[in-house]
């Protein structure tokens, strides 16, 4: 859908070019529209599967270097109830 929509964006502004302009500026109105169609596209693929390996991803090691930060923490203001278990459920 959403490359659908990029193509039918484009469509319209080519539709709706101004004879009266040279090409160079028409050129430029479609090609700005079409940078930022293919940046959010682009955008909205990396936000999909943030795990997937490549630039930016997201790895495992964030997260232990979260709980070794939060064991430090621990270790300062000292023990503190948990308010959940290893498995993420709520303890009651």
């Amino acid at each position: 859908m959403l490359v659908v929509s990029a193509v039918m964006i484009v469509g319209f502004m080519l539709v709706f070019a101004d004879s009266g302009e040279r090409a160079w500026v028409q050129a430029i109105l479609v090609g700005s529209v079409v940078v930022v169609m293919v940046g959010t596209l682009l955008l909205i693929r990396f936000l999909d599967d943030p795990y997937d390996p490549g630039l930016g991803a997201l790895r495992p090691v964030a997260m232990q270097r979260t709980l070794e930060v939060l064991e430090e923490y621990r270790g300062v203001v000292g023990e503190a109830p948990v308010p959940c278990d290893e498995r993420g459920r709520a303890r009651t």
